[in-house]
């Protein structure tokens, strides 16, 4: 199976998986397409305002749209920007809880090295990130 005696070896391959190399070389295609479109897209002006130009007034919406998508943002990039919001979160918490098990090391006798020790004394502003972050999506 898969094999076609004569047949010249591009047809050979032409219907088994491709190989890794391959599927990497799709990959890295489709990725500056897409950079391509989005620079299509900022350059003719379809993306959303830069934070230094004013923004748009926004257009009036009908009586079903959200507060968000009055302000020109649509749902999915709302949605979008939650997502990003909660991975920081995320990413936060998991610093919080490894420098709680830092402190119980600490506590236990164990010597940190200076990492940890930095680690450790950046707790007071990654709380603080947090409550921002928490604010910024509207749980705080």
């Amino acid at each position: 199976k898969g094999y076609i005696p004569g047949a010249p070896e591009h047809l050979q391959r032409a219907h088994l998986q491709k190989t890794a190399a391959e599927k990497r070389a799709e990959k890295r295609r489709a990725q500056r397409a897409r950079k391509r479109a989005e620079k299509a897209a900022a350059a003719s002006g379809a993306d959303a305002p830069k934070k230094d130009t004013p923004a748009k007034p926004p257009t009036p919406t009908t009586g079903g749209a959200t507060a968000t998508a009055a302000a020109g943002e649509t749902p999915a990039q709302e949605s979008k920007e939650s997502d990003v919001l909660r991975k920081k979160m995320r990413r936060i918490n998991k610093k919080l809880r490894q420098i709680e098990k830092l402190k119980e090391k600490a506590a236990a006798g164990e010597s940190l090295d200076p990492d940890q020790k930095t680690k450790m004394a950046s707790e007071e502003q990654l709380i603080k990130d947090l409550a921002a972050l928490k604010i910024e999506l509207g749980e705080g």
